[in-house]
């Protein structure tokens, strides 16, 4: 038999018997598709609308089908409230928001007739009669994936172990003659170490990898600080830096990855180490290691883009000033968004011999990105740390330790803005900030009886510098510097330069303490 679908009455077209033509234009009908419907194994000759959704004629058609299957013996009426979707005969499911006409199903091609399958639904904890916001919820909520379960399985194995260190520094400190305790660390190190090697050596779980091999720095750190004879002191911090650096760094040659870590670790680690170094030979006093630590920072930070590039296997930028402001920039044939070297190099110039092919020069160029970063972060650290040491309020040299400070912080406001990377003009502004609030906070809490006034004018002073930071931070924008401002930033990191060599007389003391011993 042959059935006609109707349209439901938002498609239908409306009626226009008693209207004229004059000024209502006729509607046309829309097309009409012919064809046979399958049903399981029974045949349906329909008519359908073409041009309508197949989902807005969908429940007219079920009950049409009904209608026709009532007149058959055996018939078992289909639900009404159940999905339903068409197919082709191949079992290419056609499309529900869309029309017969606009998916290009001929007259005559049969089409099937299916239930929908059903798809898999989100339930809300809370039943809400807005289906937005259960879709909302859908969407910024999701469960916990076996990866990163995995991933807090090893948190949660770092921390007991981390815990364990402290119990085993904690019964070294109360009994030495105990059960050595760096080698338990050693051991737990070593199967740390080789679990996240077997895990990340597969390719798979390189999350829970990562996390076992930071992990087993804790007790290899651990390990190094007991298993040295005398009481804990900064020769023992300084050895256990040490085999975390190596371990970073094998791990770096090995895999090329860890960068950003092991040079934030070797950076940090080097000045910190030859001051940790001169303490324990010579006895000198702390807050002259401590101040010349905070000078040596500053020409660190001006060199940071040339070790990166020589821990990258790049060759260096020579750099024509101390601000970098004559080689870093814009040059006016290129883009807006390109940064290269001003002066072109010469046709015999080799600046990458060793690169053998783009990739490698990308991925070079990537790593002394992320070194550059690694190395700022760390003299940034070892800056406010060295400040915190050097600062005194009873010192008779407070005035000059300041007054370097503050030049230096300037200094480094210049490099900031001059600098195109976002995350290292972070770094530059949070160093400047909180060493500038080291100054104050230590002469807040010191224990002098009586602080001169000068000592309590320098230190507004550095207070003023932290708000003239968070100015300049929010204000200028990097390398948005008219060339007499760049020239008098250049002139005042030079000055910071220069007073730094008062430093290095001040620390003449270091020669005597050699000299005594």
């Amino acid at each position: 038999m042959t059935e006609t679908a109707k349209a439901p009455e938002a498609s239908a077209p409306p009626d226009t018997s008693g209207q004229t033509d004059t000024n209502v234009a006729m509607v046309e009908m829309p097309p009409w598709w012919r064809g046979a419907i399958f049903v399981g194994e029974r045949q349906t000759d329909v008519v359908f609308p073409a041009a309508v959704p197949i989902r807005a004629a969908m429940q007219a058609l079920i009950k049409l089908l009904n209608k026709d299957g009532a007149t058959r013996q055996g018939y078992i009426p289909m639900p009404e409230t159940t999905a339903y979707e068409l197919q082709q005969v191949n079992g290419i499911t056609l499309d529900a928001s869309r029309s017969l006409l606009e998916l290009g199903v001929a007259d005559g091609v049969p089409l099937v007739l299916k239930p929908g399958v059903a798809k898999e639904t989100f339930k809300p904890v809370t039943e809400d009669r807005s289906a937005s916001l259960a879709k909302q919820v859908k969407d910024e909520t999701s469960e916990i994936k076996p990866e990163q379960a995995l991933v807090f399985g090893g948190i949660g194995i770092g921390i007991l172990v981390a815990a364990a260190s402290a119990l085993l520094i904690r019964t070294h400190l109360l009994e030495p003659t105990w059960w050595p305790a760096w080698v338990i660390c050693i051991v737990l190190a070593a199967a740390m170490l080789a679990a996240g090697w077997g895990i990340g050596r597969h390719g798979r779980h390189g999350d829970l990898s990562d996390t076992l091999i930071l992990g087993a720095l804790i007790p290899a750190a651990t390990a190094a600080a007991t298993g040295v004879p005398g009481p804990l002191g900064a020769a023992h911090a300084w050895l256990a830096w040490l085999l975390v650096t190596a371990i970073l760094v094998v791990l770096r040659v090995a895999t090329d990855r860890w960068w950003w870590l092991s040079t934030f670790a070797l950076a940090l680690g080097v000045s910190l180490g030859v001051g940790v170094g001169v303490r324990w030979l010579f006895g000198v006093s702390g807050p002259i290691i401590a101040a010349c630590l905070m000078w040596v920072a500053l020409p660190l930070v001006l060199a940071a883009p040339g070790l990166a590039n020589r821990l990258a296997g790049l060759r260096p930028p020579n750099l024509e000033l101390p601000t970098g402001a004559g080689v870093w920039e814009r040059n006016p044939d290129e883009p807006d968004e390109t940064v290269s070297p001003v002066v072109p190099a010469t046709p015999n110039d080799q600046p990458y011999p060793d690169v053998v092919s783009p990739e490698d020069l990308r991925r070079r160029n990537r790593h002394s990105i992320t070194a550059h970063r690694a190395i700022i972060a760390a003299l940034m650290v070892q800056l406010v740390a060295t400040t915190w040491g050097a600062i005194h309020a009873g010192s008779p040299r407070l005035w000059m330790i300041e007054v370097v400070a503050g030049l230096g912080l300037v200094s480094l406001l210049g490099r900031a803005w001059i600098t195109r990377d976002a995350k290292v003009v972070a770094a530059l502004i949070g160093g400047i900030l909180l060493t500038g609030a080291v100054v104050v906070a230590k002469l807040a809490v010191s224990d002098a009886q009586t602080v001169p006034a000068t000592v309590t004018a320098l230190g507004w002073l550095a207070a003023a510098l932290v708000g003239i930071g968070v100015l300049t931070a929010l204000v200028g924008l990097p390398g948005d510097l008219s060339p007499p401002t760049r020239r008098a930033l250049q002139y005042m990191y030079l000055l910071a330069m220069s007073l730094g060599f008062p430093f290095l007389l001040w620390g003449i003391g270091l020669l005597t303490a050699v000299r005594s011993r």
